[in-house]
This record gives structure tokens, C-alpha cells and sequence, in this order.
């Protein structure tokens, strides 16, 4: 949907709370990046699994190149 990449941003900020009050004991603060890829929204444009998958990683990647902890 339209709000997909505040959405993902929100849960990505939300995992290092939850892990820091489920995990014991850790040392450091767990962090996340993530790759957010939007398909195309004409039904008539085709984007294989395959495709799709490689660009989110490269987006993530480049999050964690970019500093980490972010959504790209």
C-alpha cells in the first residue's frame, strides 16, 4: 500500500525495543536494515520472483553500506 515504507520503518525501529525487553543479557543494542521494494501496481506489468527478490537485496545492501540501521 501507499504507507508500505513508513510502515516498514516503524517495525524496523520496533525491533530493537522488543528484542532489548525479551532478550537478557545482551551487550549491544540489536539493529536492523531492511531493502523495501515496491511492485508495480499495473496487473499488466510483470516482475518475476526472482527479479523482485534480487533488487530488496540489493536494497538492503545498500542500507547496511549506507550506515545500517535504516530502510532503503
Amino acid at each position: 500500500g501507499a504507507d508500505a515504507s513508513a510502515r516498514a520503518e516503524k517495525l524496523r525501529r520496533r525491533l530493537s525495543v522488543r528484542v532489548a525487553r525479551e532478550v537478557a543479557g545482551l551487550e549491544q543494542i540489536v539493529t536492523a536494515s531492511m531493502g523495501l521494494l515496491s511492485l508495480p501496481g499495473d496487473p499488466h506489468e510483470t516482475l518475476s520472483f526472482s527479479h523482485a527478490y534480487s533488487r530488496a537485496d540489493l536494497l538492503l545492501y545498500e542500507a547496511k553500506r549506507d550506515g545500517r540501521n535504516r530502510t532503503k
